[in-house]
């Protein structure tokens, strides 16, 4: 694996790294190859955007380790609370890498800020919820990363990575497009609590990628402890309430949520919808357990909205919620080309 990851990194495929110190001092494993490319990762971030920035110092603070790792199939990244580390997939391109790292170093600050990564401690409910907003935040917090890179570097080379991720479209979608779409001309960008916000509602937006979550940290969760033997190990007990949950890590680099104004957005039957295989997988589950142990079932996860095959939510109070909800765009950016040239011409009459 040591041998394998050291060739990724190595000079026939990532050409040369400087010899520079991390502008986060982040411990790291790996070969002095490894971890050249590893610093570099940083000081993209550290250098050229203060929101990335704050999250990387966050993890460093937690005591969070960084180092590559073949992470599975198909996964760029992740982080274990428990471990204290960060892994990166050395396959990938640095700009792909880039983005992973704002990610996942999101993922250990708010763990740090106590957000459990331990799954099956909360009830059903509650657990859909904190996952769901756990990953909303996380790539809400790497879109504001790359776009604050991509101002600071004059270059769309990281940021059309991002947007090329299929997954990310929807959240991109929500925010103004004099923002996203490629320029010539970099304007200052700044991340806000608005634009934060829109994109973290855009994640919910993305049908495939919600279900694709609840089939990791739901159905596969109580499949496994079922196959085992161990229904009794997840608890599925505590309950934590959507304000709880957003005051917890949906923040800004000064401390302050971004979701201070609605702190029940997490309460609504697109962000709380389940399948009808989570229903069946947690009904299973639930029985299992009872005859098992004799402990009560969760039952939280009868009075959640289901979603459909194709994606639609139907509420138990009736109607269909499950198309991309109607919304509007947060205001233009100050800062935004448009508004630079508009004021420009206003100067020159």
């Amino acid at each position: 694996m040591s041998t394998l990851s050291k060739a990724f990194s190595g000079v026939l495929l990532r050409g040369f790294y400087k010899d520079e110190k991390p502008l986060v001092d982040i411990p790291m494993k790996g070969s002095k190859r490894e971890q050249k490319r590893l610093t570099s990762l940083i000081n993209k971030i550290a250098k050229n955007s203060e929101f990335g920035k704050s999250v990387l110092e966050d993890a460093a603070k937690g005591g969070y380790e960084l180092s590559f790792d073949f992470c599975g199939v198909g996964c760029c990244g992740k982080d274990d609370n428990n471990k204290k580390f960060i892994a990166l997939n050395p396959r990938y391109s640095d700009a792909t890498l880039t983005y992973v790292l704002a990610h996942e170093a999101r993922h250990a600050q708010q763990e740090e800020k106590g957000c459990d990564s331990d799954l099956g401690k909360l009830n059903i409910k509650s657990e859909i919820m904190q996952t769901r907003a756990a990953e909303a935040d996380a790539q809400a917090a790497a879109t504001m990363t790359m776009l604050e890179i991509r101002a600071n570097t004059n270059s769309d080379m990281i940021w059309d990575k991002f947007v090329n991720q299929n997954s990310n479209s929807c959240m991109i979608a929500r925010l103004p497009e004099d923002i996203t779409k490629t320029r010539i001309n970099y304007e200052p960008f700044k991340a806000t609590p608005e634009l934060m916000k829109a994109s973290f509602e855009g994640w919910y937006d993305n049908r495939a990628l919600m279900d694709a979550y609840e089939n990791s940290y739901i159905r596969r969760v109580m499949n496994r402890a079922t196959a085992l033997g161990e229904e009794d190990t997840l608890a599925y007990s505590k309950e934590l309430s959507s304000k709880e949950i957003v005051n917890m890590f949906c923040h800004m680099p000064d401390g302050k949520s971004y979701l201070a104004d609605t702190p029940n957005i997490l309460e609504n039957s697109l962000k709380l919808s389940i399948s009808e295989e989570t229903a069946i997988t947690a009904a299973n589950f639930f029985l299992a357990r009872e005859k098992a142990g004799g402990k009560k079932p969760d039952e939280s996860y009868k009075y959640l909205p289901k979603r459909d095959a194709i994606g639609l939510v139907s509420s138990y109070g009736g109607g269909i919620a499950g198309r991309v909800d109607r919304y509007e765009r947060p205001k233009e950016y100050p800062g935004s080309m448009k508004m630079l040239l508009a004021a420009k011409n206003n100067k020159g009459r």
